[in-house]
């Protein structure tokens, strides 16, 4: 949304907590409340699913997929370890009325532990996406030390749109429901919350 749309930290949608989209979709939030003017922001701390359905109206389906696929969901990381998953991601032919919403929020695509952690070290590196390695380099018998090949990195979000993301997922671990659980003294840290549903 901040890459196509030029949604900012403080555009805002409505949202309550429970909603029937024009499609037929119904979207929940974890927590019953009324129609709240959340901003972007409000709606990443909050964890709002209806808000964030709402913000993901503002993009195509295609603008979606695409920039999940930037971020490495539906692929092996550059470790390529054995046995190793890449996650799914769907076509977005495969998207129906309720998917065309839960991928605004975690849902209807699987990421592996890796794949977490590139994405977001991805936001931490400004916006450049830093190939994942396990090995710096190998050192020989004869003491000989050889370089393991560098990946190139790739810039997958503007530099703006990452500081202000950067800020908001910051403002997550700060005014989040687990801010107390996580804080870690004389750091910054950046969260976001999980999604999961039975």
């Amino acid at each position: 949304v901040m890459q196509f749309a030029g949604a900012t930290p403080a555009t805002v949608v409505n949202a309550s907590s429970h909603e029937e989209f024009p499609n037929g979709a119904v979207i929940n939030d974890a927590f019953g409340h009324p129609a709240y003017d959340y901003t972007l922001a409000g709606a990443l701390i909050d964890s709002s699913n209806v808000a964030l359905s709402k913000f993901g109206d503002m993009v195509t389906d295609q603008q979606r997929h695409d920039e999940l696929v930037k971020f490495g969901v539906g692929s092996k990381t550059a470790i390529d370890f054995p046995g190793e998953a890449s996650g799914v991601i769907h076509p977005v032919s495969d998207w129906d009325y309720q998917s065309h919403y839960t991928t605004t929020f975690g849902q209807f695509y699987t990421v592996t532990a890796p794949q977490v952690g590139s994405a977001y070290q991805a936001i931490a590196n400004g916006g450049v996406k830093v190939p994942l390695s396990l090995v710096e380099s190998c050192t020989s018998a004869d003491g000989t030390v050889t370089p393991a090949p560098k990946a190139k990195p790739q810039r997958i979000l503007d530099e703006k749109v990452d500081a202000e993301l950067s800020r908001m997922i910051e403002n997550v671990a700060v005014q989040g429901s687990l801010s107390d659980e996580i804080k870690v003294p004389g750091y910054r840290i950046a969260a976001k919350t999980g999604q999961a549903q039975k």
